[in-house]
This record gives structure tokens, C-alpha cells and sequence, in this order.
């Protein structure tokens, strides 16, 4: 059962954003808003300072990729429920995001009321997809068998998909490792373990069929 006060922290680096949640949430009963972060070290001093509930996440931090930050929130304060609001509407992003140890995931275009009930529901200790990602990953299901690649994409780690799809937006090995902060050697090592787990033979094939993910990728937009 939810806390007659539920103590939210906010993690995003975009100040509007932060602003427009902390509008939505405050409005709220029986909630209160304890802090607000921009980074990674303002979010972990929040939450080593304040006994929060809950933890309202964006998916991009800066240059963290905000998957990492959810993982390190649940291994510190195991006790914070994580809700992702995120600007990406991809099966992709809400499966990683909920992979890494989130509650929920809705994405910040949603209505107010919308925000508000995925907020308590997770504080209530359930779990929320949006219903429109939810007929994603069903749809998904049924579709396997159109891809090549999306049976064995379900096999890869979180930092594997996102090495996967960089290199399906264009990104060599340099400018992933920029992009995760990683050194190029582990994204190389990343690159061998996709390749295996996929069965690519060749480095044309293993561009292919990141391409061919990231295209087949269905987003919200696309069931509307």
C-alpha cells in the first residue's frame, strides 16, 4: 500500500521537463516532490540524502544513457521504485529500461492524469506499460517470424542492444564509445558478442542487420 506521503525525486537533464513533472506530480494528494536532479551525482546525493520512494527517470542523462542509471539506482537503494517518462516511444527503449530494473515506463507526451496514475501505480507496488507499448510487444510476438534478428535480439544484454542500435543509426565503433563512454575496445568486444550470439558471418551482414532492427522497430506513433 502506498505511504500516506510518497517522497518523489525527479532525474532529468532538461529543466523543462523536470518543471512540467513536478507540476503534474505536485498537484497530487499524498505525494510530495523531495528533490529534483540534472545529472548523475546530483540524482545519487538525492537519493542518499532523502528517503525517497520513488525515483521519476529520463532515459537520457546528459551522455548517460539513462538504462545505466536505473541499474545503478537498484543496486544502491534497492528500496526506490524507478518509473521511466521518456521521450522515446520505442518497444526497444521500454523493454531495456524495464530489463534494468524499472517499475514503469510512459512517455512524457502522455496526459497529465496519465503520468499521475502510472506514478501511483508503481508506488502502490504494481508495475505500468503504457496499454499502446503493451499491444506493441504482443504484436511483436506474433511478427518473430518476419525478422531474421528478432528472436536472437531478445538473447542480448541491455548494453548490447544499445551498441546494436547505435550501430544500425551509423556509428562506428569510436563514436559509440563516445556515445556510452566506453573505451573502443570494449565496444569492439560489445561487436564480437553480438555478432556471435546472432550468427552474423561477416561485418556487411552485422551492419544489415542492425539496420534491419532498428527500422523494424515499432514505435507509439505507429499503433496510433
Amino acid at each position: 500500500m502506498m505511504k500516506p506521503t510518497a517522497r518523489i525525486v525527479i532525474v532529468d537533464d532538461r529543466p523543462l521537463v523536470r518543471r512540467s513533472l513536478k507540476q503534474r506530480i505536485d498537484a497530487e494528494r499524498n505525494v510530495e516532490i523531495c528533490g529534483q536532479a540534472g545529472d548523475r551525482d546530483e540524482a545519487l546525493l538525492l537519493l542518499k540524502t532523502h528517503q525517497a520512494d520513488l525515483a521519476v527517470v529520463g532515459l537520457r542523462l546528459g551522455g548517460l544513457w539513462g538504462v545505466d542509471l536505473i541499474q545503478e539506482f537498484r543496486a544502491l537503494y534497492p528500496d526506490v521504485a524507478v518509473l521511466v517518462v521518456s521521450m522515446f516511444d520505442t518497444y526497444f527503449h521500454a523493454a531495456s529500461a524495464m530489463r534494468a530494473g524499472a517499475r514503469g515506463f510512459i512517455t512524457q507526451q502522455e496526459a497529465p492524469k496519465t503520468i499521475v496514475e502510472a506514478v501511483r501505480q508503481v508506488l502502490a507496488g504494481e508495475m505500468y506499460l503504457d496499454p499502446a507499448l503493451a499491444q506493441i510487444a504482443a504484436a511483436r510476438l506474433t511478427r518473430c517470424g518476419k525478422s531474421g534478428y528478432a528472436l536472437g535480439v531478445d538473447a542480448l544484454s541491455n548494453r548490447e542492444l544499445q551498441v546494436f542500435e547505435l550501430v544500425g543509426f551509423g556509428f562506428d565503433s569510436r563514436r559509440i564509445a563516445e556515445e556510452t563512454r566506453l573505451d573502443v575496445s570494449t565496444v569492439d568486444t560489445y561487436r564480437a558478442r553480438i555478432k556471435d550470439k546472432l550468427q552474423l558471418q561477416n561485418a556487411s551482414e552485422f551492419l544489415q542487420g542492425a539496420i534491419a532492427w532498428v527500422h523494424s522497430k515499432p514505435t507509439l506513433t505507429d499503433k496510433r
